[in-house]
Parts: structure tokens; C-alpha cells; sequence
């Protein structure tokens, strides 16, 4: 059984480093012929190209990067809406008419301007999350969905809710800042709500 104070060989590996997902190891091969020294030093320089190449290293944003990631992801958002207001029919359906197309854009920006809202404590009422969500944009409608299955405990809701705004970017605003908050002693969920709804 080896003990613990006695010296040991020393490993053929003389470094190993890590760069992003690689993982680089030094010393394992030492070539001996000029052929072999002239393949490992092109060797070395291409480990030297892909580290700069596939892991290139981290900086923080500026803030002008940080406002340009934001513009990107607002015109992310609105192209989505549009890509949902242009979709083509399936092959072998007939093209929609004007008002149809219409009727269409108008249940897409609805759902756009819709958010759910879970994990809602039970004591929280439509007022609250009126009062909560109001400094997003103007808000037409909160649904809570209410409990009426147990006629003892009153009327209780079930947890969760939609709030519908006037535009979908306030919409976009609430889901980006709202999600995760505390509000009543329970953090909220905030995410967009499913087509079937």
C-alpha cells in the first residue's frame, strides 16, 4: 500500500488547461526527430488558432452593447409578430378572404397583448394585480380564474390569471420585468399564453 509522504513519478503531463469547452493538454508527447518536432510545432500553432477561434474569451456589455441587444431583441419580437400576420396557408386550402385575413391579424395581436400570470398568492384580488401590473400600459381586462367548487371556504381563486393590455409591447414589458417577482410572499410566473386559450 503506497503511503502518502513517499515522492512519486512524475506525470508526463506538464500542463493542462481549459478554454471555454476545450480542454488543452500540455507535455503528453515529446517528438524526437526534426519531422516529428516541425508536425508539433504546426500542431501547437492550430491548437493556438482554435482556442481563439471556438472559445474565444468573455467581456461584459457596454452599455451601448447592452441597448443594441435590447433594440435586437425588440425587433425579434416584432418581426415574430409579423412572420404570425403573414403565415401562408397549407397547400390545397383555398386563400383566405379580406376579412377573414383580418379576423386573422386581429386574434394574433390579441394573443400578442395577452400575458398569464401563476403562482398567485390566495390572497391577492383582481384590484391587486391591476395595481401590479398597471405601470407596464393600460391594461383592458384581468381574468382571475375563480374556485367555485368548494362552497365553504368562499370564493377563492385558483392561482393563476390573464391580463390582457391595449398593445402587445406592453404586454412584452410585463413578461420581461414581472416574471420571478414577489408579490404577496410568492414569486410570480409571467409567460405568454398557450393558442388553445
Amino acid at each position: 500500500m503506497p503511503r502518502y509522504g513517499r515522492s512519486r513519478s512524475r506525470s508526463p503531463i506538464h500542463k493542462i488547461r481549459k478554454k471555454g469547452h476545450l480542454t488543452i493538454i500540455e507535455g503528453m508527447y515529446q517528438p524526437k526527430t526534426e519531422d516529428d518536432k516541425r508536425m508539433y510545432k504546426a500542431y501547437q500553432a492550430w491548437i493556438r488558432d482554435v482556442e481563439q477561434v471556438a472559445a474565444p474569451p468573455l467581456k461584459h456589455l457596454t452599455m451601448q452593447e447592452t441597448e443594441l441587444m435590447h433594440r435586437a431583441k425588440k425587433f425579434a419580437m416584432e418581426c415574430s409578430v409579423q412572420a404570425v400576420l403573414t403565415k401562408k396557408p397549407a397547400e390545397g386550402t383555398k386563400s383566405l378572404s379580406e376579412q377573414q385575413q383580418q379576423q386573422q391579424r386581429d386574434r394574433a395581436i390579441s394573443l400578442m397583448c395577452r400575458v398569464y400570470v401563476g403562482s398567485i398568492h390566495y390572497d391577492l384580488n383582481e384590484e391587486d394585480l391591476r395595481k401590479a401590473f398597471a405601470p407596464f400600459g393600460p391594461i383592458k381586462g384581468v381574468d382571475l380564474s375563480w374556485d367555485n367548487s368548494n362552497p365553504n371556504k368562499g370564493r377563492t381563486h385558483k392561482g393563476y390569471a390573464f391580463l390582457e393590455y391595449n398593445v402587445p409591447e406592453s404586454a412584452q414589458l410585463a413578461l420581461d420585468q414581472m416574471n420571478g417577482v414577489m408579490l404577496g410572499g410568492k414569486p410570480l410566473k409571467c409567460a405568454r399564453p398557450s393558442m388553445e386559450r
